[in-house]
């Protein structure tokens, strides 16, 4: 079976997906391949690519371009630095200025206004299929929806991790800070501070806004750029299976791939959950008896809190060094933070690699979890989490296993959670 044609459209998805900068193409050839060694485990923390935590959480602001210069626009945006450099100065502490560079209703409303008449917008944000779940939409009601997306995400980043708003999930999302302490109100008065000093520029384009400005500070602030990790993930870490994927004759495997969905440690120095390695010695059994003809491990820095390690890649290094599977055959998914992103997540890995979605995959995981991963509870819960479901159930295989079809809407990129949108 051929692969199928990658549209201008999705080809240019899956460079803005890639993390590589615009106009720089990754390895295609297996002659360009760094296959990478798996080294012990360290406790050293993640490095984020700085650049792929804005690209993913805030990509609107990038793909506005040459939009930002006109003077309607500019009058929104300068007016908005303003009026926060106004607020603040009769703030007496640093909750007043982090609810000083919210945007207010009226920012959001003239700035939705304005941006539905940018001309040549929408189709930009339709070209990189991370608005999918807008592909219905006009193209003024597109633009919107996105707009309203960012200015909230910009917010929600804000209260979660200026202000210590309690997130979805408190134990594992929170704020890094004790929200009441005198370091956290030094760093945010300072962190504000610079932003409005840096911001005095002729023309101000929305990526130095301030409140784009101290979002992305604040995620740095609090060690929480998660979305910038494995920048180099399709350049080094699944070269060897993105390379291997172009030689797939896909009529010959009943299925795609295994996803194992991830298990966080039982206890801290723990590397995989006790779950987790039974899900891997039962994946590997199934890749051997040739069921498909890669490995899809997924799971990101998840837990405990703030933890160094990432499961997907601990699920790799065991698979290689306990199982004997080779590079070329396991594909890492290193972000995802819940079963449902497990799913997204790995749907976008197929479109990227160009893996048919057309076919089914395998779900393995313990008895109990798959039970909930095929069931309508999980499809209640991506709805109201991701806002869309991001697999359909094809066939149940065994207590563990099922098959299921990918959604490609997966593309859609949602901020909710700045971690891993």
């Amino acid at each position: 079976m051929n692969l199928p044609t990658r549209t201008p459209l999705l080809a240019l998805w899956m460079l803005l997906a890639t993390g590589l900068p615009i106009g720089l193409a990754p390895a295609t050839a297996a002659a360009q391949v760094t296959v990478p060694e798996i080294a012990a485990p360290t406790i050293s923390p993640p490095i984020a690519d700085p650049a792929l935590v804005e690209r993913t959480n805030f990509g609107l602001v990038l793909l506005m371009g040459d939009l930002d210069v006109d003077r309607p626009w500019q009058s929104i945006l300068r007016a908005r630095r303003e009026r926060i450099a106004t607020a603040i100065r009769a703030c007496t502490d640093a909750p007043c200025r982090i609810r000083a560079f919210r945007w207010t209703e009226a920012e959001v409303a003239h700035g939705a206004t304005r941006l539905a008449k940018a001309p040549g917008l929408a189709s930009r944000l339709r070209a990189t299929g991370t608005f999918a779940r807008y592909h219905d939409k006009s193209d003024a009601q597109l633009v919107q929806w996105a707009w309203r997306d960012l200015t909230a995400a910009h917010d929600r980043v804000l209260d979660i991790y200026g202000l210590g708003t309690p997130p979805r999930y408190p134990a594992i999302d929170s704020i890094s800070f004790d929200a009441t302490s005198d370091l956290l109100s030094k760093l945010i008065i300072e962190a504000t501070n610079l932003i409005l000093a840096e911001a005095k520029v002729a023309k101000i384009r929305l990526r130095e806004d301030p409140g784009h400005q101290l979002a992305l500070t604040l995620l740095q602030l609090n060690e929480r750029e998660n979305a910038g990790f494995f920048s180099d993930l399709d350049r080094r870490w699944n070269a060897a299976a993105r390379a291997r994927v172009k030689t797939i004759d896909w009529s010959r495997w009943p299925h795609t791939l295994i996803l194992v969905l991830g298990d966080g440690p039982d206890r801290t120095g723990q590397a995989i959950g006790s779950f987790g390695k039974l899900r891997l010695a039962h994946a590997v059994s199934l890749y051997r008896a040739g069921l498909a003809p890669f490995i899809v491990v997924s799971g990101g820095n998840v837990h405990p809190a703030n933890t160094p390690l990432n499961e997907a890649l601990e699920m790799k290094r065991m698979l290689m060094q306990r199982h004997a599977i080779p590079d070329y055959a396991i594909i890492m998914e290193p972000h995802a933070r819940h079963t449902t992103t497990n799913f997204r997540n790995t749907a976008r890995l197929m479109l990227r690699y160009g893996i048919p979605l057309e076919r089914t995959a395998l779900a393995t995981t313990s008895e109990g979890h798959s039970v909930y991963a095929g069931s309508a509870a999980f499809d209640r819960k991506a709805m109201d989490e991701i806002a869309m479901v991001p697999r359909r159930v094809v066939r149940r295989l065994s207590p563990y296993d099922f098959a299921f079809l990918a959604n490609s809407a997966s593309t859609h990129r949602d901020a909710r959670d700045p971690l891993d949108p």
